[in-house]
């Protein structure tokens, strides 16, 4: 019963993080979260064994420590604020529910979970084919909101069937098109990268690899026009790679000097001051686009510094895990998103958030590889 409930919970915690992006129905992926999260909490205190076993298991600890870390900072700098006290509780309620399904439904996990998940997001993709006409003047959205979401999550299809299942059928070659074509007309610069990266983790740096990359130019040279002004290939071309983001970095390096002790609080975790924005640039979409610079903003200096350490002490031991067992096609998988991410992190405001999709698979992956690694080296002494 217990593991049920916990699987029930996962599925629609992580499915529910790709239906956020998706048009018109917010309202209830704001309710889900909400029923998930308050449910996780009641089974915390039903099963109160539960806390100790895992929330306290050294297997997890990186997400402790975050947990302690947000809970000081509340307490120091914004005791009573309402919003970054629901920031805190997301977040506990998120790094507890990964926690929990990690340690009670392993199985399910690396088998039947990322099968579902794959089939999901290839529905996605073509019900945004069939009912939502592509025009080639703008970058494609099909069924979510932005098209920096479909292009991200349609690159996470195209890792699982590639890294997981591909056995070189016409049937998973046509699937893996189905994405590159979305992933192209979606315009992100980044998927595209991600597709790249995916193709070297399968295959490696080889020839085979430069034989693909230059079908694939001849390919998109030809098919340039066919795919818009605004295709991801168009704009790797046609503008610079970081020309709308310097000015983010700029104003957000601006925003973290302005409170650098302090920061701006938990929920303001992907956040530009506006008050800071010149008159020269006033009117122009001024997003935050870089995860460390936000961390920074969001923390302050020394509670980033902290996070930082607990990150990347953490990664650490990851990787040593990860080099020693790179055979096992689920630690390739995972470890694509971890370094996917960070390195998206360059250009978007990943791992800060709560709902988005490829933050809270990169904290699934992150937490359980860190689980992995310390059985690991457990068993090694």
């Amino acid at each position: 019963m217990q593991t049920r409930l916990l699987t029930v919970l996962f599925i629609v915690f992580i499915f529910n993080t790709i239906l956020f992006a998706v048009k018109g129905i917010g309202v209830v992926s704001d309710i889900l979260f909400i029923s998930v999260s308050s449910i996780t909490c009641f089974v915390l205190v039903i099963f109160s064994k539960i806390i100790k076993e895992v929330l306290l298991n050294k297997k997890y600890l990186p997400f402790l420590l975050i947990n302690i870390l947000n809970l000081l900072y509340y307490t120091f700098f914004e005791f009573g604020d309402l919003e970054s006290l629901k920031y805190f509780l997301a977040r506990l309620s998120v790094f507890s529910i990964i926690s929990l399904h990690v340690n009670y439904c392993s199985t399910y996990f690396k088998t039947l979970f990322i099968k579902n998940l794959y089939y999901f997001i290839l529905l996605l993709g073509i019900i945004s084919l069939l009912f939502w006409p592509i025009t080639f003047s703008t970058r494609y959205y099909g069924v979510f909101t932005n098209p920096n979401a479909l292009g991200s999550i349609m690159s996470m299809g195209f890792a699982i069937k590639l890294l997981l299942y591909y056995e070189g059928r016409k049937k998973e070659i046509l699937e893996l098109f189905i994405f590159f074509c979305l992933v192209l007309l979606s315009g992100s610069r980044i998927s595209l990268f991600a597709l790249l990266l995916v193709y070297i983790f399968k295959f490696g740096i080889s020839i085979r690899l430069i034989a693909t990359i230059g079908i694939s130019l001849i390919f998109l040279y030809f098919t340039l026009d066919f795919f818009g002004k605004e295709s991801g290939a168009n704009r790797l071309i046609t503008q610079e790679i970081f020309s709308n983001r310097m000015l983010t970095f700029e104003y957000a390096y601006k925003t973290f000097k302005s409170k650098w002790f302090t920061g701006y609080g938990l929920s303001n975790y992907a956040y530009i001051n506006n008050d800071l924005i010149s008159a020269e640039h006033e009117g122009i979409d001024i997003g935050a686009h870089n995860g460390y610079l936000a961390l920074l903003v969001q923390y302050g200096l020394l509670f980033a510094i902290s996070f930082f350490i607990i990150l990347f002490t953490s990664l650490f031991s990851i990787f040593t895990f990860v080099k020693s067992n790179w055979n096992s096609k689920h630690i390739q998988f995972f470890s694509f998103i971890l370094i996917f991410t960070l390195l998206n992190c360059f250009v978007e405001t990943m791992i800060t958030g709560i709902n988005d999709f490829q933050t809270c698979m990169f904290w699934l992956s992150f937490g359980y590889l860190y689980s992995e690694a310390f059985k690991w080296k457990k068993d090694l002494i």
